[in-house]
């Protein structure tokens, strides 16, 4: 813990204040302050030297009040999660509408066409009811939310009638009672909340609506994020956030007054329970107005930018920043329509680990998850859409594999292995097959020589309505340069590399335990996707997926790990690339070409 400081201390410097004091972590060597560069030169970071400790560690300050002396350099202030009082209210609603009235790059402020249903906020009663639209158009708020488990009050076919009848807005639980606070303050009629708009247990209505799901946030005139909800039954409006690491520090300021400020880490990296959810990740790039109510301020987005509201900052780009993607889906296409693609596709690959390392109670909607940004995409990029990978990039796209080496990521404090999902029916070769973050590398290895040949592939969907969701098969057939070896670890006793020929393949498996199984002497086949020769003068292409040693000739290849299944097909079982530097040709020279099928 940080330990109070002698007042009277002051340091030579202001940009370095050297401190000597002790806290959890070690003892401190070293504190210095970031200053912005333009006026009015807010001190607005803290970095922290420890022994023990790699690197610097970044803290943002907050002054205790508005009349502190501090409070003109430093750009915080103490965490405002008031978010029902009048102020907060107010300030909501100024933004939404000065967003909606002059932003031209969010658009559409007229009224747009309803969901299938909708609640209805009646004016009297404190009550609401469920309503059919008939393809009405007005404006309407959608819910994003975390449901936390079985969401008792919701609609199914027993139920349905009744909710079409007005009912009390206490009935609801705590998550959606304060949406349709929120959609009264907007001044909008209507709601659309997930649970209650769609029959749960017609899986007909359920097809039919998550096909939809896209045009549902695209078209609020806003969404409310429950970033901070646990459960449906949490609510969001008055969050308990605490920040134990927080300490007073005093400090002397450029006019010679002296305050206090509190220090403790940037609020912004909070994790969030919404924030692990796979279904809010497409809720959350798609809407035009996003209203995150986190537990450390409420932060309101659109296509322009991002501001906090409660936590009186209001300057642009506050806070949590959405990928890039987020922009490239609505710019408009240049002229260069080859660049275009390439930047798409890069967006495409910052979404990948984004959105796989969140959760799903449903592991069957991987796809669908995702459906409502992969339509986007797809009018964007007039491809086809093969189980998750691009037909413009497809032999690319094979090679997705763990975000980390050995296929571990961190996510929430834990190691967490890929694994095959058991009851998936998707193909072994896409990434939807597997639970577990994963990355794609197609934007970068563009222009690589590709060795791989795909020569048919068909997918079988779920339902026809849903082009991007759920899958219950696909095989694709391809022709390529491959090799056969026993599968053993390396000589170092690493099991993340393999050695043939004295030449070291990384390795990342899609599933540990038919790993596990293939280090018992299983023949693997290493299928070629693609390679690259760096030329002769030892400079190595521009554009390049991994690094290259300087010297001469030598190559670099990268493909799928596959094994044989008793129906004669193969399995994808892992991904590889070259490690070694190779001075006469490589693993797969003077190798056959085969042409095989990959279930």
């Amino acid at each position: 813990m940080l330990e109070d400081l002698d007042p009277n201390r002051r340091p030579k410097t202001l940009e370095k204040q050297y401190l000597e004091y002790s806290w959890d972590q070690g003892h401190v060597r070293e504190v210095w302050f970031e200053f912005q560069q333009t006026p009015p030169f807010e001190l607005d970071r803290m970095f922290v030297a420890a022994e023990g400790e790699w690197g610097n560690i970044g803290y943002h300050m907050y002054t205790t009040s508005e009349d502190d002396p501090g409070a003109k350099y430093l750009r915080f202030r103490n965490i405002e999660t008031h978010y029902s009082s009048t102020e907060t209210m107010a300030a909501m609603v100024r933004w939404a509408t000065w967003c909606a009235g002059c932003h031209v790059e969010c658009a559409k402020t007229a009224p747009m066409t309803m969901p299938t249903r909708v609640l209805e906020v009646l004016d009297e009663g404190n009550a609401v009811r469920l309503r059919p639209t008939d393809g009405q158009e007005a404006h309407y708020v959608a819910l994003s939310y975390t449901w936390g488990g079985n969401v008792a009050f919701s609609t199914n076919e027993s139920t349905y009638m009744s909710r079409n009848q007005p009912f009390a807005v206490s009935e609801l639980p705590q998550t959606l009672q304060d949406a349709v606070r929120i959609t009264r303050e907007l001044k909008v009629r209507y709601l659309w909340v997930d649970s209650l708009c769609i029959i749960q247990d017609s899986y007909e209505d359920k097809s039919k609506e998550i096909s939809k799901m896209g045009d549902v946030y695209e078209n609020a005139y806003v969404t409310i994020s429950a970033t901070n909800a646990m459960s449906a039954y949490s609510g969001f409006l008055n969050p308990n956030y605490t920040d134990a690491s927080c300490q007073r520090l005093p400090l002397f300021y450029p006019d010679g007054s002296k305050g206090n400020a509190f220090v403790g880490d940037d609020p912004w990296y909070h994790k969030e329970p919404l924030d692990q959810r796979a279904w809010a990740l497409q809720e959350q790039l798609l809407s035009r107005r996003l209203l995150q109510y986190t537990s450390v301020g409420l932060q309101a987005s659109c296509r322009v930018g991002e501001y906090a509201i409660a936590n009186k900052q209001t300057y642009n780009n506050a806070g949590r920043t959405l990928p890039k993607s987020f922009q490239l889906i609505w710019r408009r296409s240049g002229k260069d329509r080859k660049k275009d693609r390439a930047d798409l596709l890069e967006a495409w690959d910052e979404l990948l680990p984004l959105y796989t390392e969140r959760l799903l109670s449903n592991k069957q909607d991987k796809l669908p998850a995702l459906s409502g940004l992969a339509s986007r995409f797809q009018q964007r990029l007039q491809s086809d859409y093969f189980a998750g990978i691009w037909g413009k990039n497809f032999r690319e796209g094979l090679l997705w594999h763990g975000k980390h080496a050995f296929g571990y990521t961190r996510f929430r404090k834990e190691l967490i292995p890929l694994r095959r999902i058991p009851t998936s029916k998707a193909p072994t070769w896409s990434w939807a097959s597997v639970e577990g973050p994963v990355t794609s590398d197609c934007a970068n290895v563009l222009g690589l020589e590709i060795t791989l040949r795909v020569l048919d592939c068909t997918v079988t969907l779920q339902d026809s309505r849903v082009p991007f969701g759920e899958v219950t098969g696909g095989l694709l057939h391809v022709s390529g340069i491959f090799r056969d070896c026993t599968c053993k670890p390396s000589s170092s006793g690493e099991q993340a590399r393999l050695d043939i020929d004295s030449i070291g393949l990384a390795i990342t498996p899609d599933d540990f335990d038919e790993w596990s199984a293939a280090l018992k002497g299983t023949t693997i086949r290493l299928f070629e996707v693609e390679r690259e020769k760096q030329k002769s003068d030892g400079k190595a292409n521009k554009r390049k997926p991994f690094h290259f040693w300087q010297g001469s000739s030598a190559y670099r290849s990268r493909g799928l790990m596959l094994q044989r299944a008793p129906n004669g097909r193969y399995r994808r079982l892992g991904y590889f690339f070259e490690m070694e530097r190779v001075r006469r040709g490589y693993i797969f020279q003077n190798c056959s070409r085969v042409t095989i099928v990959i279930e």
